[in-house]
C-alpha cells in the first residue's frame, strides 16, 4: 500500500510539472464553496476618493521588535496620507511616546502642507483612544478598523 501511495505522489508530481492543470482555476469553483472554505468575509472595494492631503492619515503602531534600533527604539510607528500615499515613520522606545509624537507629527505636516488634519484611522490601539478629548478640541475624526482584520487601507 505505501508503495501504492508514493507511485502516486510521484507520478502527481511528474505531472505537475509537464500538465497544465488550467481546469483547476478560481472560476470553475462556485461562490459557495470559496466562501465555505474562508475565515472571513472578503473586503469590498473602496471607492473613497480623497482630493487633498491629510484628509485622512492611516496609522499604526509596531513592535516591539525583537533587535533594538541603534538608538535603543523597540517600536515604531508610521502615518500613512491616504491621498498623497507619502509616509513618515518615527521610531519610538515606549508605546506611550506615541501621544506626544502624533501631537508633534500633526503641528509639522499642517504647517508644511497648509491643509488642517481631518481625519486618522487606527486599530483600536489604546494609545490613541487616551487622545479622545484632543481630537475632538482639534475637530479631527477618529476612525477605528474593526478588530481581528488585517486589511485597513
Amino acid at each position: 500500500m505505501q508503495v501504492l501511495v508514493m507511485l502516486m505522489t510521484l507520478l502527481f508530481i511528474v505531472l505537475s510539472n509537464t500538465v497544465n492543470f488550467h481546469f483547476l482555476q478560481k472560476t470553475d469553483f462556485c461562490d459557495s464553496c470559496i466562501l465555505g472554505k474562508a475565515h472571513q468575509l472578503p473586503f469590498s472595494d473602496s471607492h473613497t476618493v480623497y482630493t487633498t492631503p491629510l484628509q485622512l492619515i492611516y496609522i499604526n503602531i509596531w513592535g516591539p521588535s525583537p533587535t533594538t534600533s541603534s538608538n535603543g527604539s523597540y517600536y515604531y510607528i508610521g502615518f500613512l496620507d491616504a491621498y498623497t500615499k507619502y509616509t513618515w515613520f518615527y521610531l519610538l522606545q515606549r508605546k506611550s511616546q506615541a501621544t506626544p509624537i502624533f501631537k508633534s507629527f500633526k503641528t509639522f505636516v499642517e504647517k508644511q502642507t497648509g491643509y488642517q488634519l481631518k481625519a486618522i484611522q487606527t486599530n483600536n490601539a489604546k494609545e490613541f483612544l487616551c487622545i479622545k478629548s484632543y481630537l475632538v478640541e482639534h475637530g479631527i475624526h477618529h476612525r477605528l478598523t474593526c478588530p481581528y482584520t488585517s486589511k485597513t487601507v
